[in-house]
């Protein structure tokens, strides 16, 4: 995501450095006594806007965004326009939102000068926000962390250079150090890079975040219309049989990911148990799946003895994310007297 709309103003954009052993970036200069009036015209992110206020409210920062009438606002939150001009900074294709950047300057009393995203001059500093859409999913969780995002770079900081809520890819999976958990999104609305940015452009003392990550997605659905049936039998071999499983992979959940959308099943986990259900542990992992099409598996009797055994499939995610289970019973007869040894 950009940070973003070209920013032009009576007081230069400037650019700091970066502070030691921080990745925060200042991008703009911080706007007088600071406060930050915003008003807030984007009803379907009402409340993703309110949070990520609260949160840089509770930065540690001495800045305050203050959510006030439109009169009195000098940043306007908007819907993302339908036409964004790629000379403002905005990429439709792959950005959930953009702002203008810091404190953009004064003309006359307390008004701001700044280009919007539709080639126009504004006396206000802007954000945009991409609502969620048939073909472009959001969840509420990470678009509460894009518009912390954004009202990130209109208090004044730029893109960072890690993992953090102010890290261009913030949408995109992210990696925490020394987090084995590779595979999923930052979720709480700031890291400690983020609070300390804010307060190197406003004073203050940052406060501590633990690293949080989330998959903003619930665990997939159990397997659809499971059945099992004895295969390969073998009375003169002596060999009981095998079991075949089959069933329908869960459709999924479409997740954002930039640019495209990712499918989250991932595969299924099984256990053959005689007489009782048994949870699968993750050493049972069964392979990989096609959403929304038949899954074929062949299981066998354990130990090899005859029986009433229960086959429990839970569908899992990229996430490791288990559904809840499906159940299926079958009968393994025994053997007729006098076939081979089943060992």
């Amino acid at each position: 995501m950009c940070p973003v709309l070209v920013v032009i103003g009576i007081a230069s954009v400037w650019l700091g450095a970066i502070a030691p052993a921080s990745a925060y970036v200042k991008g703009g200069k911080p706007w007088p006594h600071g406060v930050i009036r915003y008003f807030n015209t984007d009803k379907a992110m009402r409340s993703e806007v309110a949070a990520a206020a609260a949160a840089w409210n509770h930065s540690g920062a001495r800045v305050h965004f203050l959510a006030t009438s439109r009169r009195k606002a000098r940043v306007i939150i908007y819907p993302w326009p339908k036409h964004v001009s790629p000379s403002a900074g905005c990429d439709s294709q792959i950005d959930d939102g953009c702002a203008t950047v810091g404190f953009v300057g004064w003309i006359g009393h307390e008004h701001y000068l700044a280009i919007s995203a539709n080639g126009k001059w504004r006396s206000t500093g802007a954000v945009y926000l991409k609502a969620p859409s048939p073909s472009h999913l959001r969840p509420a969780a990470l678009m509460s962390v894009v518009a912390t995002h954004e009202l990130g770079h209109v208090l004044g900081l730029a893109h960072s250079t890690q993992c953090a809520t102010m890290d261009a890819a913030v949408d995109d999976f992210c990696t925490i150090p020394n987090n084995d958990e590779h595979d999923k999104y930052i979720c709480n609305p700031l890291q400690n890079d983020d609070a300390r940015g804010a307060v190197a452009l406003y004073g203050g003392r940052a406060r501590t975040f633990s690293h949080q990550l989330c998959t903003y997605v619930g665990p997939p659905i159990a397997p659809i219309g499971l059945t099992a049936t004895l295969i390969n039998r073998d009375p003169t071999g002596g060999y009981l049989g095998d079991i075949q499983i089959r069933f329908t992979a869960p459709p999924g959940e479409k997740l954002y990911y930039p640019g495209e959308t990712l499918d989250t099943v991932a595969g299924y986990a099984y256990t053959v148990n005689l007489n009782t259900c048994v949870k699968p542990d993750d050493s049972s992992y069964g392979g990989t799946e096609t959403p929304k099409e038949e899954v074929v598996g062949t299981l066998f009797p354990s130990p090899d003895q005859a029986g009433s055994y229960c086959i429990t499939v839970e569908n899992e995610d990229v996430f490791s994310q288990h559904s809840l289970p499906a159940h299926v019973h079958i009968t393994v007869p025994p053997l007729p007297s006098g076939s081979g040894s089943t060992g």
